[in-house]
């Protein structure tokens, strides 16, 4: 049988991104807490970082996309996620050095935790509100220490209030394999099929071999790169 769909894009409009560091012992257990915040939102997953290396902390990144602004709106079942969320960062603790921002009438909350270094962030609102996410992120992977900084490392900027190496985005988040480093090594691939290459980065990079949501990004990014060889050489109008 046969039945027609119309496919829509989904309206998502406020986002939350949240990512911090957590003991290698108790890692397993936060991630399971935040599983379980999923059914609140329209969109929400949460995937694990740094667990390729040989350290003793383990990183959890955690994104959120949601049809209206809980803030604006007053649900409080999905403000008490959020609560939730921040608890298991453990950024509704004062004493645990925790700097924070909020303005519930646009619905933008920004929290940062660290030590001698980052340990947690939690950045909320409309999409431009998050767009500081990559260069905490690289200060965090970094672990450069943000006292300098001030409240200034709250600010929702694009670019970071002091030099930073920014990598591309991951793409991979479990083995931390950004944009850059895939294309790489597609380029250096001398395979002839996407899946062929595809089984080439998982062996170099780990990437896709673990939760597989990276899989159909990244065979799309090898599909473009193939193409885009194929008009230089005159295969392909």
């Amino acid at each position: 049988k046969y039945a027609a769909v119309k496919i829509l894009k989904a309206d998502l409009p406020w986002r939350l991104v949240a990512f911090g560091l957590f003991p290698r012992e108790q890692v397993l257990l936060a991630f399971e807490k935040i599983k379980a915040q999923y059914v609140q939102f329209g969109s929400a997953y949460a995937t694990l970082f740094g667990r390729e290396q040989e350290q003793s902390d383990v990183g959890i990144f955690f994104s959120i996309a949601h049809f209206e602004n809980p803030f604006v709106t007053k649900d409080q079942s999905t403000i008490a996620s959020i609560e939730a969320i921040m608890s298991i960062f453990k950024l509704n603790q004062p004493s645990l050095n925790v700097m924070g921002y909020q303005d519930k009438r646009l619905g933008v909350l920004r929290m940062i935790r660290s030590e001698n270094s980052l340990r947690a962030v939690l950045l909320a609102g409309a999409p431009e509100q998050v767009v500081s996410q990559n260069w905490l992120r690289a200060m965090m992977d970094q672990g450069l220490n943000p006292s300098s900084l001030g409240r200034m490392i709250l600010a929702p900027s694009k670019t970071p209030p002091m030099p930073i190496q920014v990598s591309s985005p991951p793409i991979c988040n479990c083995f931390n394999v950004t944009a850059e480093a895939l294309l790489k090594e597609i380029n250096l691939s001398g395979s002839n099929t996407i899946d062929q290459c595809f089984a080439q980065l998982q062996e170099k990079t780990q990437c896709g071999t673990n939760c597989g949501s990276c899989k159909p990004e990244i065979k799309k990014m090898i599909e473009n790169t193939f193409q885009q060889k194929s008009k230089s050489l005159g295969l392909v109008e």
